[in-house]
């Protein structure tokens, strides 16, 4: 719907006003929502595991169904100069281009990622690392390719990362890490509460289960996605929550929050509206518990 408005002011294709409002004042010259332009440029094409253990070239090549929500190609040059945009190292290449003071308002809170203590600001999700705020944003596409950027404004730190394979958000995550430690000494406390989703998954590795779990009861119910898709949670045999048809049991490593304690170790949130819990967030995916 933002799309459309777009193109309703500025009487342009939406991916032609990516062009005129965003890419050109920035001077981003690897960058484009029109396939016909990506092609004529050097492409690495995304893969995803084959069968016996192979891998193969995902086909057809895909731009998304929605565009505003998701269709941009660019390069990792043009997205390092998009993140030095926003720390502040050049102010774009013509007129048009976002003041400073816009730039910072987009990290400031909109909204809070409950029960974590993780925030949004405008477009850019914000984490807070040893007492020191964090802005990125990542995605995944259709094609294979997995994508995320991230910067530290009070440590003049930014980073890209791309993959072209479907499980790359692995990697994403290990280089993610790596860097922010590595570099600035940043890192996640042992049980921080997290989202685990910034456009890409995110495995909770860095935290270990309650001795004491909370009673199952306030958490066991039908919970109603996408499409009318029901998961029921139950409580697992011993300790903890099933969680669908999952053979894992979900286990709570603080108030709320919880992971999968299989291998991937993914999150599972609880979101209380006047003390009661009524939706499950999974990945960043919601589900509103009916019963």
């Amino acid at each position: 719907m933002l799309g459309r408005l777009v193109e309703l002011a500025t009487g342009l294709d939406f991916r032609d006003a990516l062009r005129e409002l965003v890419f050109s004042p920035l001077g981003l010259e690897r960058a484009s929502a029109h396939i016909t332009e990506i092609v004529t440029w050097p492409v690495a094409l995304g893969h995803r595991p084959g069968r016996n253990g192979t891998v193969e070239i995902v086909r057809p090549y895909s731009m998304g169904s929605s565009i505003p929500a998701g269709g941009v190609n660019m390069s990792l040059a043009s997205l390092m100069k998009y993140i030095a945009f926003h720390l502040g190292e050049h102010d774009g290449v013509g007129t048009g281009a976002l003041t400073r003071a816009t730039r910072e308002a987009m990290r400031v809170p909109q909204l809070g990622k409950v029960p974590t203590t993780e925030q949004m600001g405008l477009s850019f999700h914000l984490r807070t690392l040893n007492g020191v705020l964090t802005a990125a944003h990542g995605g995944t596409a259709g094609a294979g390719h997995r994508c995320h950027l991230q910067f530290v404004p009070e440590r003049s730190l930014g980073f890209a990362i791309l993959t072209n394979h479907t499980e790359g958000w692995r990697l994403l995550q290990v280089v993610e890490r790596a860097t922010l430690e590595g570099f600035e000494g940043l890192a996640l406390t042992p049980n921080q509460p997290i989202c685990g989703y910034r456009g890409h998954g995110e495995m909770l590795d860095h935290v270990t289960p309650l001795a004491n779990q909370p009673p199952p009861t306030e958490y066991v119910g039908r919970h109603l996605g996408r499409r009318g898709n029901v998961t029921e949670v139950r409580a697992a045999p011993g300790r903890g929550l099933r969680v669908g048809n999952a053979s894992a049991p979900v286990l709570f490593y603080g108030p709320d929050v919880a992971y999968s304690s299989g291998d991937d170790r993914i999150n599972h949130d609880f979101i209380r509206d006047n003390g009661q819990v009524r939706w499950m967030r999974v990945s960043g995916q919601v589900v509103r518990k009916e019963s």
